[in-house]
């Protein structure tokens, strides 16, 4: 990390950025990127989300890199490309725990593994998301000098905490290979692809060794200070960060577990059912709205601003990729994909294309705006505004395609039980019409936030939306709260359970039937 106090040619930098390097990787990155959505897309391996998501904020950090090497004294830019370069690895990591807990589900052999394959994804995936807003929140500190020191500390045990679950992790991975060597079950589990399970196991061991070796050069470059030497050439930071990871991605292109799992076990298993995005989404708001209090006794801090601007614009569209899983696994569970006018296979797949590119849109707008230049205001509003747009059609579509649902098959079967079920107690739990009333609640909270947002910055930096602070808390702040809780108080957990029973059941069978 720089020096945000150096004067020289080199502006906030301690070295001159070498461009010619920042367009290589962006240009590798992105052809990475691109190719991991598209296999992504075709094999429905929706469990890569979190890398796909990855090596595009690598590919958008190193466009940021090379902005930032043509203006080395602007902030925004250099906020951005620190952040998005430092970041991506903690969401490699996820999409690593959860093809580790699948792998354990594949070859039916839960006693293998230290920790039981339903809790793998929840305790390393929450380990990770904790990392993940820990460095975030400690490099956009670093940027500013007043608040440098307490950032770097902030950053180390963010490191430390994604080192110590990855280190973790890689030996209770390599205890499971170990046991899995004497049993029968490493030799008799069928073969669906061109790759085995052994093949896919042993790329997470190398892609988990190569994240911890990056993650220890980082600790100690930071833990050497701005002014340290790792800090202060260039070329370590290719080295062991930009080449590594390139590398961890491509790794995942010549064995992917779309070629090894049977078709339809890429889909979310009961434990990561769409649920750990909860809380990367909830500490998206209590981050963003921590820097806003921060911000207030600093007001003329750009990078406290641009992490408060950053992190509650980008919560919603990640409501919205939870939103629109549940309703796919929702409609798979009760065998109902005739009654929607989206067919299943394409439901999660257009709906989540869409928010990635309103995400990306916002946020590479809401990073511009924070330059703080009036040229590069006007663009980032022009970028941000059209990422609501975006997420605003595929969200009014997907309300659209849930309502026609809900009357089709409530119309078909409203003389028949539809409600009621039981969990495997005996207990009466919520019926998937309530899952359903749920999601309508919190969509509607997200799309009058979204036209709030829409018209703020359709108004401009003097807009009287914009100059008013309560109508944030008002349409933003209390909306997203309130959707929270909605997902909360109708979370489809025990409905989409399959030790649910009943009601759910019955209808899918009634609907089997016609």
């Amino acid at each position: 990390m720089a020096n945000s106090t150096t004067t020289s040619d080199n502006g906030i930098y301690e070295y001159k950025p070498n461009q010619t390097a920042t367009i290589v990787m962006a240009t590798l990155f992105g052809v990475s990127a691109v190719y991991h959505l598209i296999v992504m897309i075709r094999k429905k391996t929706w469990f890569y989300i979190s890398l796909v998501a990855g090596a595009i904020m690598m590919t958008v950090g190193y466009i940021a890199r090379y902005i930032s090497a043509k203006s080395p004294l602007e902030l925004g830019p250099y906020i951005i490309q620190s952040l998005f370069i430092i970041l991506p690895p903690s969401l490699y990591a996820a999409t690593i725990y959860m093809i580790y807990g699948r792998i354990v589900n594949f070859v039916h052999s839960p006693d293998a593994s230290m920790i039981p394959h339903n809790h793998v994804t929840k305790i390393f995936v929450c380990g990770d998301v904790i990392s993940f807003f820990m460095q975030a929140g400690g490099g956009g500190m670093m940027a500013q000098p007043d608040m440098a020191a307490l950032g770097q500390k902030i950053m180390l045990v963010g490191l430390f905490t994604q080192l110590l679950f990855f280190s973790f992790f890689l030996t209770i991975s390599l205890v499971f290979w170990r046991r899995m060597q004497y049993s029968a079950k490493l030799y008799t589990t069928p073969e669906y692809g061109k790759h085995t399970w052994k093949s896919l196991i042993k790329l997470l061991f190398g892609a988990a060794v190569i994240i911890i070796l990056r993650c220890v050069y980082r600790i100690v470059e930071f833990a050497q200070g701005n002014d340290g030497y790792l800090a202060s050439h260039e070329v370590y930071m290719y080295i062991f960060d930009a080449v590594p990871m390139f590398i961890v991605q491509v790794m995942f292109h010549f064995v992917h577990a779309g070629n090894v799992f049977p078709s339809g076990f890429g889909e979310p298993m009961q434990q990561d059912n769409g649920t750990y995005k909860k809380p990367l989404m909830v500490l998206h708001g209590i981050i963003g709205y921590a820097a806003r209090a921060v911000a207030h006794s600093n007001p003329k801090s750009i990078p406290i601003y641009s992490i408060q601007t950053l992190l509650i614009l980008l919560a919603p569209p990640l409501y919205a990729v939870s939103i629109y899983m549940v309703l796919g696994r929702l409609i798979a569970h009760l065998g109902a994909e005739s009654y929607s006018i989206v067919p299943l296979r394409w439901l999660t797949i257009i709906f989540v294309t869409g928010d990635i590119i309103a995400f990306v849109m916002q946020a590479a707008g809401g990073g511009i705006m924070a330059s703080g230049t009036i040229s590069a205001m006007t663009t980032g509003e022009h970028i941000t505004i059209g990422g609501l747009c975006v997420q605003l059609l595929f969200f009014t579509v997907f309300v659209i395609t849930s309502v026609v649902f809900h009357m089709r098959i409530r119309s078909k079967y409203a003389q028949r039980t539809i409600g009621v079920q039981q969990d495997r107690h005996g207990k009466t739990v919520r019926s998937w019409e309530s899952v359903l009333w749920g999601l309508y609640f919190a969509s509607i909270l997200i799309l009058v936030r979204s036209i709030f947002r829409l018209v703020e910055y359709a108004q401009g930096n003097d807009g009287y939306l914009i100059s008013h602070e309560v109508f944030m808390y008002v349409f933003d702040g209390a909306l997203m709260f309130c959707a929270m809780i909605a997902m909360n108080v109708f979370h489809p957990c025990r409905v989409l359970a399959p030790s649910s029973k009943s009601g759910c059941h019955q209808l899918e069978d009634q609907i089997r039937e016609e």
